[in-house]
C-alpha cells in the first residue's frame, strides 16, 4: 500500500487514472443505487410502408404512479425516429388507466378519434396499442379502450 501511494505521487499518469476509475466507480453506484425506471419496447409503422419500427426506451418511474399508466404515456408521445406513424394525435392523453385482473381498462382523451394519418385508423391505433401492452406487461391479456368515456371496441360502460 505504501509503495502504490509513492508510485501515485511520482507518476501523474497512474494518479489521472486512479482519479478516473474512482469517479467511474461513484458513478456506477450512484447509477445503481438511484435509477428508478424500466426498459421497454416500443412498436410503431413506418410511414408508407407496412414495416414495423421497433424502439427501446427507458421510462423513469413516478412515486404513486403505475407504470403501465407511465408506459401508455411514454407511446402516446409518438416514435424518436422520424418515418415513424403515432398510434393516435400528439395532443392525445391518458384519462385513467388501471387494470383490474389481467385487463387493462384504457380512457383516452377527445383528441383519440381525430383522423391525423391516412395510414393509421382507430383500429389499427388500437390493435398497435393492445399489440405494445401485451407484449410488456405479460399479465396483461386484454385491453378495454376507451375514448373520453365511451367504449370504442366493446360494450363496457363508465359508471
Amino acid at each position: 500500500m505504501k509503495h502504490f501511494l509513492e508510485l501515485l505521487k511520482n507518476n501523474k499518469k497512474i494518479l489521472l487514472l486512479a482519479s478516473l476509475l474512482f469517479l467511474f466507480l461513484i458513478s456506477f453506484i450512484n447509477f445503481i443505487v438511484c435509477f428508478r425506471g424500466s426498459k421497454y419496447t416500443f412498436r410503431y409503422h413506418e410511414a408508407g410502408s407496412d414495416r414495423i419500427l421497433y424502439e427501446s426506451r427507458v421510462v423513469s418511474s413516478v412515486k404513486n404512479t403505475p407504470k403501465i399508466k407511465l408506459y401508455v404515456e411514454e407511446l402516446l408521445l409518438g416514435p424518436s425516429v422520424r418515418r415513424g406513424v403515432p398510434l393516435f394525435p400528439l395532443q392525445t392523453r391518458v384519462i385513467f388507466c388501471f387494470v383490474r385482473g389481467n385487463e387493462l381498462f384504457l380512457n383516452l382523451s377527445e383528441q383519440a378519434v381525430m383522423n391525423f394519418s391516412p395510414e393509421m385508423d382507430l383500429e389499427e391505433s388500437y390493435r398497435m396499442l393492445s399489440d405494445n401492452v401485451c407484449r410488456n406487461f405479460s399479465n396483461i391479456k386484454k385491453v378495454n379502450l376507451f375514448i373520453d368515456g365511451n367504449s370504442v371496441f366493446s360494450d363496457v360502460k363508465i359508471q
